[in-house]
């Protein structure tokens, strides 16, 4: 169906001077059949900037949060986020989340969801979506279209939207008087840093003097580098009011301290234990009735000063009281260098606790805690002084007790596109054993340790076009329909190809525990149906959402498809939103033993709910038991919530989606992210994360070839020193405590591979290695150890295959040549390169010896553009040795190169290089090198 189109404009002829508005539109609304058109002319010689400018929201019953739904082109190019020119790029909300308005080179536009235009988006400080910074306008956009517009014909605009907006205000200006590119990342991008740079090798955990005192009000006092503060507990009572909780004489010494406080309904026993910049609470909680009890705590730490900063999971939140924060639950008052934090280690207070500040105060709140008769609990968390280093210093002590530094294997693809070349969506045979071709081909443009399976089916079927292999998606237990036999068998024969062809490479079958396209799923398992709203609506006879549980009857047919997986497929599994598909606190069928809702002033119960995740978690017990048992891998989307989940050590992404709060919920588990795309959009998105101190798993470009496998020590803003290898986009002087040596790879603001042109300087000292690196913004080098350079890349490469670079040959004279990694002649033989990144292709190379002096002489033609220069080989590393390379522009006439080159003390083995950029082409006439 053709979209509609409204706002078409009448043609106007424009003078050539002063502010002008040339076109506009009536106010209205879009959708996806519905979409604005603006059409002008330009006179030409017209110097003036033009500017499109409109408002928009979602249209939307209340304040929500935002979603990318809007697109602008102009004569069918869109317009990209550097040439917003009204407001940052970067919006931040609330919550302490946000994201940008758009990707720097375009993309679809974040828009508010809102009932109207009122400044209440901003002035509500309980609205957790809300912008707070001054320099934001939530529904204005202001784009420059300068030198997008054509002189000659006519221009047009279109708006268009997949939700309904409401779109007001729109116009086209033109003006002598142009406002400045305030997002123009070009023109931001810094230089490499020419003063000191800071030392970021990696060095031994501080130790923290720490001491626990009782103050004469009978409060716990605790000393340490960052100023003494002290801490009070209380409890509600039934009847209203609070027991408040008071140290005795003797309660507390030198380094513990173990206290009792009792009602007639319930009995709090706590130990605290102080060790090294962390005082440890144990808090067990007994009902002493026999029916079901609730109770508030209210734990709450004064320190010496309000603190310049609060950040609730990492980010800076503008609300006073902010949780449950299940995934990342750290409080920080951040004052300079040092940090003062509460965290909440055990399931329930990090699924029930939330945290309040108001001026030198933080608190640690539950007001929903519930007992079972005669039940118990045992809450845990605790307080960490951190006297420098910041945030990071903080990220990496608690990493350290919660065991979370564990090997990281990678990366990762989907089985057909996954962000690299398409395969098609029946790439991998059901009916017949995968060649080792087709194997070969997969694992070539995507080099990858790990493989999620799609779901079931496709998403752009529609059910009445369903057909065998052709079918609508199949989540849960409709993965034992016959429909999709033809999806079970093609990744069971592509699991066996890589079994018996690429063996490191693990396959995860795609499982969300939450969601169920079984038909008539919600009679058959009417008893593990999600109860919250979104739920609901979503509900319909080929989908529903479920909470399955270790007694449900969902759950116990579910726990059936990934042994399916395992004993059938021979696959390990991957959890989709393993913590987050349904969250809502309802009244389920099964209690969780621990959630009610108090009446506010008696604390008298409301009602018992229960929380999805806490009803979950025996059910995800026993799947990890399973896949231990078989030696088997869980991947999942989502950071634990659990503490036994956390412990089992599988590896949890978070989706780039998810902004820098999502990368931020990360950091206390695996800190890898999943972006979207490849090549430079890709590289992006790496390099975001990694402000974050997270790597992102989806093999998105070659840099990824070089970032795992790791095991984190440290993460840190731009950086990340792991056993194997440390990745940064940061200048300092890098390096392992033990003075480890490293092979360096270095890589330009597209991502492309490069020689480091003089950003890294090696220096040993006293036996130890140290890097110093000064790299302009936008780079990243990988220093991978040495003794660590076999596992650098994730697949051993197949029989065929260069284990050092990647090319595309279209000539059958070179596969003979190629199982030496380099070829000895290539005249007659035309090259091409990769159509979204460059190739890499070397020729035999030669002993060199200092002060050799050795050329290249060839003959060459074609389309694009060939870097040619010299690569080295010595204790089993390749390092770049020469000058920068020099490029040349090819063309249908060969051209004479002679490249000559002085070889230094440290060179080894000299191979001449030649460097293809994206969709190149070449050809050669002529070739030789050799001692000159």
């Amino acid at each position: 169906m053709l979209k509609k189109i409204f706002g078409i404009m009448a043609i106007v002829a424009l003078t050539a001077f002063g502010a002008e508005k040339v076109a506009s539109c009536p106010d209205g609304f879009i959708d996806k059949d519905n979409s604005i058109k603006i059409q002008f002319r330009q006179k030409d010689a017209d110097a003036r900037q033009a500017r499109l400018e409109f408002e928009a929201r979602i249209d939307w019953s209340s304040l929500g949060g935002y979603a990318p739904v809007l697109t602008t082109t102009i004569n069918g190019v869109r317009i990209p986020g550097r040439r917003l020119l009204n407001k940052p790029l970067q919006f931040k909300t609330r919550s302490g989340g946000g994201t940008r308005w758009t990707q720097p080179e375009g993309g679809s536009w974040y828009v508010m969801y809102s009932p109207d235009f009122s400044d209440a988006i901003k002035t509500n400080e309980a609205f957790i979506y809300g912008l707070y910074e001054k320099d934001q306008e939530p529904y204005r956009f202001v784009l420059d279209i300068t030198g997008m517009t054509q002189h000659v014909g006519v221009n047009e605009i279109v708006l268009s939207s997949y939700m309904k907006c409401y779109i007001r205000n729109v116009s086209v200006v033109f003006d002598e008087n142009a406002m400045p590119r305030i997002n123009d990342v070009d023109k931001k991008k810094a230089v490499a840093p020419t003063g000191p740079v800071p030392d970021l090798v990696e060095k031994e955990p501080e130790q923290i003097a720490t001491k626990l005192e009782r103050t004469a009000e009978g409060k716990l006092r605790f000393v340490s580098p960052n100023g003494t503060m002290t801490m009070t507990s209380r409890f509600s009572l039934p009847k209203g009011g609070w027991l408040d909780g008071k140290y005795a004489e003797g309660e507390i010494q030198e380094g513990t301290a173990k206290v009792r406080w009792e009602t007639e309904e319930y009995v709090v026993e706590r130990t605290i234990k102080a060790e090294n910049g962390r005082l440890h609470f144990t808090d067990v909680v007994s009902n002493r009735l026999q029916k079901v009890i609730g109770l508030r705590l209210d734990n709450a730490v004064e320190l010496p000063a309000e603190p310049d900063k609060t950040l609730f999971s990492g980010r800076e939140v503008m609300l006073r009281t902010y949780g449950p924060l299940s995934g990342q639950p750290t409080c920080c008052a951040v004052s300079g260098d040092a940090v003062t934090a509460i965290v909440l280690e055990d399931d329930i207070l990090r699924l029930q606790g939330k945290y309040s500040r108001y001026g030198k105060t933080l608190k640690m709140l539950d007001e929903n805690l519930g007992l079972a008769p005669g039940g118990k609990h045992t809450l845990e968390w605790s307080i960490y002084v951190i006297p420098k280093g910041g945030y990071y210093a903080l990220i990496n002590r608690v990493r350290r007790d919660w065991g979370s530094n564990f090997q990281v294997n990678g990366p990762f693809s989907f089985p057909y596109g996954g962000g690299c070349n398409g395969l098609r969506f029946n790439y991998w045979d059901a009916k017949n054993p995968v060649t080792e071709a087709a194997t070969r081909k997969f694992l070539k443009d995507r080099p990858v340790a790990e493989i999620i399976t799609h779901v079931p089916g496709n998403y752009s079927i529609a059910p009445k076009d369903e057909k065998p292999g052709w079918t609508k998606l199949g989540h849960g237990t409709a993965y034992f329909l016959p429909t999709y036999e033809w999806w079970r068998n093609s990744t069971k024969n592509m699991t066996a190809a890589l079994r018996k062809y690429a063996p490191g490479v693990r396959v995860h079958t795609y499982l969300h525990k939450n969601l169920c396209s079984e038909p008539g799923a919600q009679q058959k398992y009417a008893d593990s149906l999600a109860l919250d709203g979104t739920s609901r609506k979503l509900f319909s006879d080929k989908s529903c959402r479920m909470v399955p549980t270790v007694n449900n009857s969902y759950g116990k047919a579910l726990a059936e498809v990934y042994k399916s997986f395992v004993n059938d497929l021979d696959t390990d599994v991957y959890m989709d939103e393993i913590c987050y598909g349904v969250n809502p606190w309802e009244k389920y069928p099964e209690w969780d033993g621990a959630t009610v809702i108090l009446e506010p002033g008696s604390n008298k119960i409301k009602e018992q709910v229960s929380i999805p995740n806490l009803l979950v978690r025996g059910w995800l017990d026993e799947m990890m038991d399973f896949l231990e048992k078989h030696d088997r891998k869980l991947l999942a989307n989502g950071p634990p919530v659990h503490r036994k989940l956390q412990d089992r050590h599988a590896v949890h992404f978070v989706e780039q989606c998810m902004g820098i709060g999502g990368l931020m919920g990360i950091q206390l588990t695996s800190p890898v992210g999943f972006c979207y795309s490849h090549g430079d959009k890709g590289f992006e998105h790496y390099l975001e994360a990694l402000s974050c101190g997270v790597v992102c798993l989806l093999y998105s470009g070659e840099w990824c070839r070089h970032s795992f496998p790791f095991t984190p020590i440290e993460l840190n803003e731009g950086y990340l020193i792991a056993q194997e290898r440390i990745i940064t986009s940061k200048s300092g002087i890098f390096g392992w405590k033990d003075g480890a040596e490293a092979a360096v790879f270095a890589y330009n603001e597209k991502g492309e591979p490069m020689l480091d042109e003089g950003m890294v300087a090696h220096k040993v000292q006293d036996g130890k290695h140290s890097y110093e690196i000064r790299m302009p913004e936008g780079r990243l080098v990988i220093l991978v150890r040495k003794d660590q350079l076999d596992a650098a890349l994730p697949v051993p490469p197949l029989p065929g295959q260069d284990k050092f670079a990647e090319w595309n040959l279209t000539n059958a004279k070179l596969r003979p040549m190629i199982d030496e990694y380099v070829t000895k002649n290539i005249e007659g033989v035309e090259i091409c390169s990769k159509e979204t990144y460059i190739d890499y292709f070397q020729m035999k190379g030669i002993d060199a010896k200092p002060g050799d002096k050795v050329k290249i002489t060839c003959r060459i033609s074609g389309k694009g553009k060939v870097g040619i220069g010299f690569y080295a080989y010595k204790e089993k590393s390749w390092s770049a040795v020469a000058t920068p390379l020099r490029y040349f522009e090819l063309g249908d006439e060969p051209q004479e190169i002679t490249i000559e080159f002085t070889v230094p003390a440290n060179a080894g083995t000299l191979r001449p290089l030649f460097r293809l950029n994206a969709n190149t082409k070449f050809k050669v006439a002529k070739y030789s090198f050799g001692v000159n």
